[in-house]
């Protein structure tokens, strides 16, 4: 690993300053995959039932431990040139701005072999199980003696302008407005130039806000945004898939009593085009073993409120609780309806009889989360020889609409409420001692639940922290 960066600024009689700044990072490593011996059905994908049945697609019994090589090398470089500065307009009007610059290159060369040939059977496909996904039942290929499945570059060119207007010191106006310039190379498939995507676009990112002070304590506040993820996904014509878009609302109140002290309370609106939903391929297409990006819209509303800051000088909080309304047309996260995240310390006054010691507790906690059923692939991509799925007749496992459903995670995912705490003692003015408690009660729960791949992530037990702060 090898990480350098440079900056300069340079500041002019007027106040404006003009920066420049760039970075490199370098990262290379060989690692060797191990699995234990035993069964496997390599043609098993993201959201699929394994099929353990002798004699079907990608079946095979591992017979050695290590299997594969994965060798990978990743540069990443980053330049920025920013000029910014600040005019007075007049007495009642101030304008700040900001002018900006980027460039982004990003290029990822790796190999996936395997070491030994002989533990797998002589057909299936190594795309498949480089991914993890794509459609098990297309027609499996000879096994390759080596796999390219990193050849990625992308070089992105960037120039934003961002303002901020200042009115009779009550009233504040942001906005900005971003270009994207990218190109690159697409060829996690293969070697094969066919198979290999080149993708150019151009997109542009807004955003924009406006503040009014209602008292001195209490802000009222409108903020927009539009923008858009690239997505390095191939679809099922070859073809890269296009951005995801964004946008998002967001109206609410600030309220701040003194300097120490923040509370706000949101309601917010976002929606994503073209979301990023996992389907698979036809067998008959150009990229069968790939996936697609539907162009699912997903909306969510809901509600915020937050507060952080200390209430006394020996008291301090932090927390908020959220209300998101299921709106989503695909939900894959499990996100809960409501979640209350609330944390205090009490650090005790000097001349008390614990006044080197401070105290805190919390909860987090969510409830009412829910996972969709997103996945379905088309009956006749199936196989006549295939007659179930992981033991399940494919008669009981086709739905309404004629399709086999392979996720499995379709009702109310558990809530829960734990519990933290911690304890500190200074002992010199320059060393504490600090003892973090997280999930005291060792509440077993899931952080996340995957639709696309049928896993679960369990969240963390019972987890003890003891640090020493020093001071210098």
């Amino acid at each position: 690993f090898l990480f350098t960066q440079a900056f300069a600024e340079y500041e002019f009689e007027n106040g404006h300053t003009l920066s420049g700044s760039y970075s490199r990072t370098k990262n290379s490593f060989d690692l060797e995959w191990s699995l234990p011996n035993g069964f496997v059905n390599l043609g098993a994908g993201f959201g699929d039932f394994p099929n353990f049945t002798p004699g079907t697609p990608g079946f095979a019994v591992l017979d050695s431990a290590s299997i594969f090589k994965d060798v990978v090398e990743t540069e990443t470089n980053y330049a920025e040139i920013r000029y910014a500065g600040d005019f007075d307009i007049n007495e009642n009007v101030a304008l700040d701005f900001i002018v900006s610059g980027e460039w982004y290159d990003f290029e990822n060369v790796g190999e996936f072999y395997p070491v030994n040939r002989d533990a797998f059977p002589d057909t299936f496909s190594l795309i498949d199980l480089i991914y993890l996904g794509g459609n098990p039942f297309a027609q499996s290929e000879l096994f390759p003696p080596a796999g390219n499945f990193g050849d990625v570059q992308s070089e992105i060119y960037s120039l934003s302008f961002l303002f901020s207007l200042d009115l009779y010191e009550r009233l504040r106006i942001n906005g900005g407005v971003r270009h994207d310039d990218r190109e690159g190379v697409d060829g996690f498939l293969s070697d094969d130039p066919e198979e290999v995507a080149n993708f150019e676009s151009d997109n542009q990112s807004y955003s924009g806000s406006i503040a009014f002070d209602i008292t001195d304590t209490i802000t009222a506040y409108y903020a927009y945004a539009e923008g858009f993820e690239f997505v390095n996904e191939l679809q099922c014509d070859g073809s890269t898939a296009p951005p995801e878009e964004n946008e998002s609302h967001e109206l609410g109140l600030k309220w701040e009593p003194n300097p120490n002290l923040l509370g706000s309370i949101a309601y917010f609106d976002n929606e994503a085009i073209n979301g990023l939903i996992e389907i698979d391929c036809p067998p008959n297409s150009a990229n069968p073993t790939g996936s697609v990006l539907s162009d699912a819209q997903q909306t969510g509303e809901g509600v915020e409120l937050e507060v952080v800051g200390s209430i006394t000088p020996q008291w301090n909080i932090a927390g908020g609780i959220s209300y998101i309304d299921d709106a989503f047309e695909f939900d894959i996260s499990g996100t809960p309806e409501f979640s209350v995240n609330f944390f205090t310390t009490y650090d005790f006054a000097e001349g008390s009889a614990l006044e080197k010691f401070a105290v805190g507790g919390g909860v987090r906690a969510a409830y009412g989360r829910s996972l969709d059923d997103v996945r379905s692939i088309d009956i006749d991509a199936i196989p006549d020889n295939i007659q179930s799925i992981n033991g399940t007749p494919l008669s009981e496992a086709i739905d309404a609409d004629g399709n086999l459903r392979f996720d499995r995670f379709t009702d109310d995912i558990d809530n829960y409420i734990l519990v933290d705490a911690l304890v500190s003692y200074d002992l010199t003015d320059a060393i504490q001692l600090r003892l973090n408690a997280r999930n005291l009660f060792d509440e077993y729960y899931l952080r996340r639940l995957y639709a696309t791949t049928s896993g679960m992530v369990p969240g963390e037990p019972r987890t003890f922290l003891a640090t020493i702060d020093f001071d210098f």
